[in-house]
């Protein structure tokens, strides 16, 4: 809401179109035709505080877990604890480390076009890699996975 309304004061000239993928903020904000400084520093605040504090919480959690798994003492037991953390450790990563890139990266002249392939990632592969990445984890999605891959690779033959 505070973002809309600070782009409600804001006057626009030149070409109305958003070169992006969806009406993402940054992109309307380069249409602007005033001093756009107080929007990107509540952008900056915001990437603080939902991205920045968020991430740095979860990081200190993942210590304290990776902590705990190393005085495991069975190597069996360390394996089975790093593989119920990693998996949400890459959706993590990939959720929060591409918002990072796209919002509080500088800027650059390539930054248009990469911003778009991240936003893109971001809203889109995203959401269709957790599934995935979480239910690989799971012993029968692992075993259906392995199938279909001796099957490709056997040309389809045998069963």
């Amino acid at each position: 809401m505070v973002h809309a309304i600070l782009l409600l004061r804001l006057p626009f000239c030149g070409p109305q179109e958003v070169n992006h993928l969806f009406c993402e903020i940054l992109a309307v904000l380069k249409l602007a035709c005033a001093d756009t400084l107080l929007n990107q520093v509540v952008i900056l605040a915001a990437c603080v505080f939902v991205l920045v504090g968020p991430l740095s919480l979860m990081l200190v959690s993942y210590v304290n877990i990776l902590w705990a798994i190393l005085k495991i003492q069975s190597k069996e037991g360390r394996m089975k604890a790093f593989s119920t953390c990693s998996s949400h450790l890459c959706v993590v990563g990939l959720f929060f480390g591409i918002a990072v890139l796209v919002y509080m990266a500088p800027e650059s002249n390539q930054r248009e076009e990469q911003e778009k392939m991240l936003s893109l990632f971001h809203s889109l592969f995203n959401p269709v890699l957790n599934p995935i990445i979480y239910s690989l984890r799971n012993t029968q999605v692992q075993g259906a996975f392995h199938r279909v891959l001796r099957k490709s690779t056997t040309g389809g033959t045998g069963g």
